[in-house]
């Protein structure tokens, strides 16, 4: 099994170093051979332009632009989807928690639509999403939990294909 990971991430690195078989790259990468497509990306600062397009809109579209039948695709969503506003809370913190919000909706309604109603299977074509709370990058300002249980997460969704989410809670 090959694995292509994009998104130019301390994540993305992580896993590259951390899972046999997987590469770095961004999706017109995909090759033949790969069985699995890990999408890394996002930003919680920037505006909403910016906040909205690198944490759904790009992660769609790569979506979207593969056509393969047998490709599976695990992207990194975020705890905040549950919890998108609250009293105090900043602009752009709230843009980023409504993006992760719509991307957790877009992989349950996607799912839904490749479901084969005869078998009550999704099949290979599916998107699993791993959904942590804050985890230490520069995303986070190097607070929350430490970025190797997110990538124990995220290997335990390649083993575990009927899966769809796992929410990380520290």
């Amino acid at each position: 099994m090959t694995i292509l990971v994009t998104g130019n991430t301390a994540l993305a690195n992580k896993i590259i170093e951390l899972t046999p078989h997987s590469r770095i790259g961004d999706i017109n990468d995909v090759q033949d051979s790969d069985q699995i497509v890990i999408i890394t990306q996002g930003k919680s600062r920037g505006g909403a332009r910016r906040i909205i397009e690198m944490c759904f809109t790009d992660v769609v579209t790569q979506i979207e632009s593969i056509d393969r039948k047998n490709i599976r695709f695990i992207v990194i969503g975020s705890m905040a989807s549950e919890y998108s506003s609250w009293p105090g809370i900043g602009k752009e913190r709230m843009l980023y928690a409504n993006a992760k919000k719509a991307l957790s909706n877009y992989v349950s309604d996607f799912n839904q639509m490749n479901m084969d109603m005869t078998s009550k299977s999704v099949g290979d074509h599916r998107i699993q999403i791993c959904e942590p709370s804050g985890f230490k990058t520069a995303m986070s300002n190097y607070s929350g939990m430490d970025v190797h249980l997110v990538v124990e997460s995220v290997k335990y969704l390649i083993a575990h294909p009927e899966v769809v989410r796992l929410q990380l809670r520290q």
